[in-house]
């Protein structure tokens, strides 16, 4: 199974970021991830375009929330394999990336992850979070810089396309 590059974007709302970024990144020959929401809007709009990146070495993943739309954990891995079934009919899905996210804050989309990673090894996905020891990221607008001591060797940066339209 392919690990993520250390670059990926969450596309939370709208694609029109995610093109203004693979345009940079593919001019300066960088290949990143991209993960989509297999329930926003913007789905059908922009398949041909991420098709397209995933042809030329991106990786498209899945950006799910499904503890926090449910808060019930068998319904929520009902929903994940569900959505990762429905984004494997369009693209080659083997990471995922849990949202932090609006629905409910006290739930965490991850937990998911840390406790019944069986479910994910049975639908052939790994967690992208799992491979970087540092992650910047730009939650909010903000860069989220970790304090001195929690800089590892491996560097997830995380741009929210929606910011960068």
């Amino acid at each position: 199974m392919q690990h993520p590059p250390h670059i990926v974007h969450d596309v939370d709302n709208s694609f029109l970021g995610a093109e203004t970024l693979s345009q940079i990144e593919e001019s300066m020959g960088v290949k990143s991830s991209f993960y989509l929401r297999a329930t926003q809007n913007y789905f059908e709009q922009s398949m041909q375009y991420f098709q397209s990146l995933e042809k030329k070495g991106f990786e498209i993943g899945l950006h799910y929330n499904c503890l926090s739309r449910t808060n019930n954990v068998t319904f929520a891995l009902q929903l994940l394999e569900a959505q990762i079934l429905f984004m494997r009919r369009f693209y080659d899905i083997t990471t995922v990336r849990a949202s932090g996210d609006v629905y409910n804050l006290s739930i965490n989309n991850r937990d998911l992850w840390r406790y019944h990673r069986e479910v994910y090894n049975k639908l052939g996905v790994v967690e992208a979070e799992g491979f970087q020891d540092t992650y910047l990221c730009d939650t909010g607008g903000k860069w989220q810089i970790p304090e001195e001591k929690l800089w590892g060797d491996v560097l997830l940066l995380n741009f929210h396309a929606d910011y960068w339209g």
